[in-house]
């Protein structure tokens, strides 16, 4: 287990715990039950801090209907004023807007405005990562300080090894997003290290989950903004704000902890990548793992409740939060992520090769197998072509490359199933390249739809499917194909721009912001 550096967390959530007994903990004995049945896994040490961080989790569920105690709001209060986290944000906050502040009165002629200034804070540990999540969070930030001046954004991140001013370049360089830095205060949070997956073999998701709370009670006693919400998918720290911080939370759902396929999955004991051929041939584990699913899910469920706002990135992980977070047919919406396709949508549509590019990473769910299967049943059924052996792998392609690959393509093929959204699959529609995609998930739900009744692309889920769909795309005349790419391109760009993204996330967070 990785050392956090000069930090009496594990102390200050024990105070937590123990303050929170005045709450009744009848509710916490499902989540207790767990950190009983993982006592012989992580020994007495790593036990009593489950113990206690579930017990805070339970707790602060409560809170969030029950109200908290004052003397644990002054315990708090005490807390952070004791922090040099607390002080050190405090001043960045008060420097950075009274810069801003000067500088619009400047510009205006008047006087300094007076309004007072409100934080809305953002919980992304891995801000710095630089993929689609990333994009939606600096997007989010964009929309808010465009739209409520008076709002000053602060982000919690883990990422130590860079500065704010690097981060900010970073998003600037990876998506053109140009964000103020004098609007932006950034937390580090030092106990990033203990949401890694590799320090948990066994029970991942669970303690992955209690690890992310510690983060929640670090960020808490460095600021509690008048606003809450979670970007990165730590759904267990939303108990935290809206319970002990009393402050409204919402949250940004990428892709739920646990879906309700996952918990089928194990009940039809079918293989997967996340359930093993050891799990699912046995009866037993199954079993096991079934109820480990169930209750992590009810707690999941509890915890997700504290939002007080939802908002899912598409329709399919919208169905699994409706299923699971309480109260989520009041809070939860689809509020798809931002896309700029700009570039891609300047690529000619005619003229293509008979090329068929897969656009993704080397992980297990992205299935590349079915890929490798779908050529097999390709070449078996249709024949082989002059060019036999032309099969290229690119790895850590520029941007300018991936470019040059979606114009020249005519097939864009994705075979990850339950892909919550698929932003590959909306650059293969917006570059031209006709997509054949897995039929589940996003792109089936929101992605490759018909536009007035006609196919934009085409959805396969066995080897024999993608086949037959890229024989049939490959022997379609040119303005049949012309057709299919003009309605892909106009039905992607109309939907999923970074306007949409914007106008969809203020009026969900309305509300909250103007509350």
């Amino acid at each position: 287990m990785p050392s956090v550096p000069g930090v009496p967390l594990l102390v200050v959530t024990v105070i937590l715990g123990a303050c929170l007994v005045v709450v009744p903990l009848v509710a916490a004995i499902p989540v207790l039950t767990v950190a009983a049945a993982l006592f012989w896994l992580m020994g007495s040490a790593t036990f009593s801090a489950t113990l206690i961080a579930l017990e805070v989790t339970a707790a602060s569920a409560l809170l969030v209907g029950a109200g908290t105690p004052p003397a644990l709001r002054a315990l708090l209060r005490f807390l952070r004023t004791r922090s040099p986290a607390h002080d050190a944000c405090q001043r960045d906050i008060k420097h950075k807007t009274t810069a801003t502040a000067q500088d619009k009165a400047k510009r205006s002629g008047r006087g300094a405005a007076t309004r007072a200034t409100k934080t809305l804070a953002f919980f992304h540990p891995y801000c710095n990562a630089g993929g689609g999540g990333e994009r939606v969070l600096w997007s989010a930030i964009n929309a808010v300080c465009e739209e409520y001046p008076h709002y000053h954004c602060i982000v919690y991140t883990g990422d130590t090894d860079a500065s704010s001013e690097q981060i900010l370049a970073k998003a600037r360089l990876r998506f053109g997003v140009e964000v103020d830095q004098r609007r932006v205060t950034f937390v580090f949070l030092r106990t990033r290290p203990l949401v890694e997956a590799e320090l948990y073999p066994r029970f991942t998701m669970l303690m992955q989950s209690l690890a992310s709370m510690l983060m929640g009670v670090e960020a808490l006693l460095a600021h509690v903004p008048d606003v809450f919400i979670d970007t990165m998918g730590y759904a267990f720290v939303l108990p935290l704000f809206a319970g002990l911080g009393m402050c409204p939370a919402a949250a940004y759902v990428h892709y739920p902890t646990i879906s309700t396929d996952m918990l089928q999955k194990v009940a039809k004991r079918e293989q997967d990548f996340n359930n093993t051929d050891s799990v699912s041939a046995s009866a037993t584990l199954s079993t096991v793992k079934l109820w480990y699913y169930r209750i992590f899910a009810f707690i999941y469920g509890m915890v997700g409740g504290a939002a007080s706002a939802a908002m899912c990135n598409s329709t399919w992980t919208y169905n699994h939060i409706d299923a699971l977070w309480w109260g989520a047919y009041n809070t939860a919406s689809i509020v798809y992520p931002p896309c700029d396709v700009s570039q891609l949508t300047s690529l000619p549509l005619a003229g293509r090769q008979n090329v068929v590019v897969s656009v993704a990473q080397f992980r297990p769910e992205k299935n590349h197998a079915l890929q490798l299967r779908a050529l097999k049943a390709f070449i078996d059924t249709h024949g082989r072509g002059k060019e036999e052996e032309d099969f290229q792998i690119r790895t850590n392609v520029t941007y300018e490359e991936l470019q040059e690959w979606l114009g020249r393509a005519l097939i864009g093929l994705h075979t990850m199933k339950d892909e919550h959204f698929g932003i590959g699959v909306v650059e293969f529609m917006a570059a031209g390249a006709i997509a054949l995609a897995h039929d589940s998930a996003g792109p089936q739900g929101d992605i490759v739809l018909p536009a007035d009744g006609k196919p934009t692309g085409f959805l396969a889920s066995t080897a024999e499917e993608y086949a037959e769909h890229m024989h049939t795309i490959l022997n379609m005349t040119p303005q049949q194909r012309l057709e299919i790419q003009t309605r892909a391109r106009e039905s992607v760009t109309k939907r999923f721009s970074e306007e949409q993204f914007k106008q969809g996330f203020l009026r969900q967070m309305q509300f909250l912001l103007e509350g």
